[in-house]
């Protein structure tokens, strides 16, 4: 009787401990990440600088941004004469926004309710993972929400960070080309079309927007 007691105690203690290892050695997931946008105001309230962050648990992390800027802040541009825009440095951007803007005039786009999306940024050790689409779908909803605006429009200009200061990439650069044709196919994702095969510039009519963002 007591061996019986003791055997089954023991065999009792084996399970006991099998479990417990067991339990001590499952991974335990971590809080549900989220994301969350905020929204700032440019510079003498020209548009919105929307950044996204990862939030899990108690940690927030940066992942990128995006600039949203008016469309009554792109229409004077339609009307500045082309040399003084070639007076300017190629790697400022401001060539590409010019040539924008002057097609959308071309081709009777109201200015007054377009919105421009741009400065479209994820920091390098985080991409490759969906963020941008999240980041581009946020900000179209933005766009969505002012009912003034009619169109979203945007050019694929790569550029990287360079001593702090944000510099276009070169045309000429080893990888420009593709880093271009990614943009296009991520834009392409969120819905944007070419506003015409013979530029880059891409468009997205509101009532052509998806009513929600989604994951990728």
């Amino acid at each position: 009787m007591v061996n019986n007691k003791i055997v089954s105690l023991l065999i009792f203690g084996i399970v006991f401990l099998g479990i417990t290892q067991r339990l001590c050695s499952m991974d335990v997931k971590p809080a549900a990440a989220t994301f969350k946008f905020i929204d700032e105001t440019m510079p003498m309230g020209i548009g919105t600088r929307k950044t996204m962050y990862c939030v899990e648990g108690e940690t927030k992390k940066k992942l990128g941004f995006i600039a949203i800027t008016k469309g009554v802040t792109l229409k004077p541009l339609a009307s500045l004469p082309k040399a003084i825009i070639d007076q300017m440095p190629a790697v400022s951007g401001f060539n590409a926004i010019f040539k924008m803007v002057k097609l959308l005039a071309a081709k009777e786009y109201d200015l007054d309710k377009t919105v421009m999306l741009g400065d479209l940024y994820i920091f390098p050790d985080l991409r490759g993972k969906g963020y941008a689409k999240l980041l581009v779908e946020n900000a179209c909803k933005t766009v969505r929400e002012n009912k003034e605006a009619e169109h979203i429009v945007l050019g694929p200009q790569p550029f990287e960070y360079v001593d702090n200061k944000q510099t276009t990439l070169s045309s000429q650069g080893p990888g420009y080309q593709e880093k271009v044709q990614k943009l296009i196919k991520l834009y392409q994702r969120c819905g944007f079309k070419k506003l015409d095969e013979a530029s880059t510039v891409m468009v997205l009519d509101k009532e052509e927007a998806s009513p929600t963002a989604t994951k990728s």
